[in-house]
């Protein structure tokens, strides 16, 4: 029985049957009372086992002599694991609980022993921050309170030294500094006179050599019409009993200035630029000498107004290479004509003359009003500064009217002939 309770089988040797459970490929599962599960084998009753039996019980083969628990499949992994009792299970359940309670309140444990220490960490710091600042409070005190004391011990001393009566040296030295400093101002006052008698004279200086340099290269506006033979005097038309003379009818009508005994315009100088962009500068027709002639004139001018009130502009103006002629060409013309603009402009800026009737295209006109400013009132030239602050700065709107002078109006041209 005692066998049988540990799931072991007694071997039988008194016949054939208990031979063929034993030799069985599996183990048998124990039943009740301690009664095997037949097998293949015939019953113990029969005194004869077919062949047939024997032969296929000869080939079994013989298994363990003990029996081995039922092992079963997981569902889910597949894995063949033992099976146990409920009991034993829940046993099992209880020490894991158990060992999962324990774990979880160690953690739990150690987590608070860490805030713990952190607290105490921070507590510390602060502790330590306050005691800095306190420290460095008591020291700021005690230098607050040696500054007061310093401050007294001034005091009483500037206090001391307003009881005593000043020293009469001191008083020789203000004398002495109060009666140079009038002399310094009178001075100053001689020397500010003579600086306007010196200003007074430069500006006459200059006032007659601006005078010279424009009736040397005299400028004058010439507006002409055009105007047809003279009429009969019988004549119903009324403009035919005027004294009008024609003087040449291939001279060309329109507006134009008259530089020295040259004359120019804008027609003019676009007609040289076309015979300048074929090459044939030395070969010039002789209608297109005078207006060549005005411009370097009217380059000349510039060049003396410059030199004489002392000027500077911001880029470079050389009447040397206005003068070499193997140079010219259509593209440096119009350059030059542009920088020419430009300097005249510079000029009257640089004077303090009003902007509002300028005009950055005609360089000739501007010059008119340039020479009108400076010749009839003195004062005018006195305002100049001997260096003046030349900076491109302060005439940022220059080179937006240089593109607004790219755009250029026709001009209605005649000409006006006087009997």
């Amino acid at each position: 029985m005692d066998n049988l309770r540990l799931g072991e089988h007694i071997p039988s040797t008194s016949s054939s049957r208990s031979l063929f459970h034993h030799q069985t490929s599996s183990p048998l599962p124990i039943l009740g009372h301690g009664v095997a599960v037949d097998g293949i084998g015939s019953p113990t009753d029969q005194a004869y086992t077919p062949p047939g039996i024997l032969t296929k019980l000869d080939t079994i083969k013989k298994s363990s002599p003990y029996v081995k628990l039922e092992t079963m499949s997981c569902s889910s992994c597949g894995k063949k694991v033992t099976c146990f009792c409920k009991k034993c299970t829940l046993e099992k359940l209880r020490f894991y609980s158990r060992k999962e309670n324990i774990y979880n309140k160690t953690s739990e444990k150690k987590r608070l022993e860490r805030s713990i220490e952190e607290i105490l960490k921070d507590e510390a710091a602060v502790s330590a921050e306050q005691n800095k600042t306190h420290e460095r409070i008591a020291r700021l005190k005690k230098e607050l309170q040696n500054v007061r004391h310093r401050v007294e011990l001034k005091k009483e001393k500037l206090r001391g030294l307003e009881k005593v009566a000043p020293i009469p040296r001191f008083e020789e030295l203000f004398k002495k500094q109060e009666a140079n400093r009038a002399n310094i101002l009178e001075r100053i006052e001689r020397k500010e006179e003579m600086r306007k008698l010196i200003e007074t004279k430069v500006a006459d200086l200059r006032r007659d050599l601006c005078t010279k340099a424009c009736v040397i290269f005299s400028i004058q506006e010439v507006d002409v019409e055009t105007v047809e033979q003279q009429r009969q005097p019988n004549s119903k038309d009324p403009r035919g009993n005027r004294n009008w003379t024609v003087i040449d009818k291939n001279v060309m009508t329109g507006r134009r200035y008259l530089v020295r005994s040259a004359y120019v315009n804008e027609k003019m100088r676009m007609k040289l630029a076309e015979a300048l962009s074929s090459g044939a500068f030395l070969s010039l027709p002789t209608d297109l000498h005078p207006p060549f002639a005005a411009i370097m004139h009217t380059a000349q001018l510039v060049q003396l107004f410059i030199y004489i009130l002392n000027l500077s502009l911001p880029f470079e103006m050389s009447h040397r290479d206005f003068s070499l002629r193997e140079r010219w060409s259509k593209e440096i013309l119009e350059q030059e004509w542009q920088t020419l603009c430009e300097a005249v402009i510079w000029l009257c800026r640089l004077v303090g003359m009003d902007e509002t009737p300028l005009n950055p295209s005609e360089p000739l006109s501007n010059l008119i009003l340039f020479a009108n400013y400076v010749v009839q009132d003195r004062e005018n030239i006195t305002k100049i500064e001997t260096y003046p602050l030349s900076h491109v700065a302060s005439f940022q709107g220059l080179s937006l009217q240089r593109q607004d002078s790219e755009v250029k109006d026709e001009e209605d041209e005649s000409w006006i002939v006087v009997n």
